[in-house]
């Protein structure tokens, strides 16, 4: 858990640097009241960090209830712990963050995360449910 809380939305999302991708475009979805989930693929650390700050700079992240963040593929080459780039980039936000790595590029153990399905997550409880 990197912020604590709870979140009901619309479960949006996919690989940070596609999402940024999108941004400004008429494919870009209403992240409005949206859970957002993020996962990575060979990207470095440095350009994690610019990818979350994007996000955040283009008011995105303003708009929506929670953030799941999943596998950020090789983060182990690191120096900087993930939660903690995660939580220095977003701590002003007031909205519940969890790292849950079970979805994401070379996930061994993967789940599919339902674009556009109603989701409730809940750090306390370690749970994000999800409605189809």
């Amino acid at each position: 858990v990197i912020k604590h809380g709870t979140a009901k939305g619309q479960l949006i999302g996919g690989n940070l640097f596609i999402i940024n991708s999108l941004l400004s475009t008429t494919y870009s979805p209403s992240y409005k009241h949206a859970i957002v989930f993020i996962e990575d693929i060979e990207e470095g650390m440095h350009t994690f960090e610019y990818q979350l700050y994007q996000l955040k700079n283009s008011g995105v992240l303003n708009k929506i209830n929670g953030i799941v963040i999943g596998h950020i593929d090789q983060w182990d080459n690191q120096k900087q712990p993930l939660t903690s780039l995660i939580f220095n980039v977003i701590e002003d936000l007031n909205i519940p963050i969890i790292w849950a790595d079970y979805f994401g590029h070379y996930c061994k153990k993967f789940y599919t995360m339902p674009n556009g399905a109603l989701a409730y997550l809940d750090t306390k409880k370690l749970t994000l449910s999800i409605n189809y």
